[in-house]
């Protein structure tokens, strides 16, 4: 015999049940920062190899921007208010 009512584990069952249930939006994370920070790491790399750091320091942090824009773009993530 169960020490608990046969409503608290109806209820209990319900509420696991909904829970399972839910959708949980996600929301999408910026990849940018992350795509420009490695652009900058590979250029310093790249740079001192060529010695013309700043050059390819901007480039590569630029192409790195690029790459995480064209990725947030297709993700969906806006940037302002929308």
């Amino acid at each position: 015999m169960s020490c608990r009512s046969p409503a608290i584990d109806a209820t209990r069952r319900k509420r696991e049940y909904d829970m399972s249930r839910k959708s949980k939006k996600v929301k999408a994370t910026s990849l940018l920062p992350m795509c420009a920070a490695g652009g900058v790491f590979i250029g310093l790399g790249l740079g001192a190899l060529m010695d013309n750091l700043a050059l390819v320091l901007v480039i590569c942090a630029v192409v790195g921007a690029g790459v995480g824009y064209a990725i947030d773009r297709k993700n969906g993530v806006t940037y302002g208010r929308h």
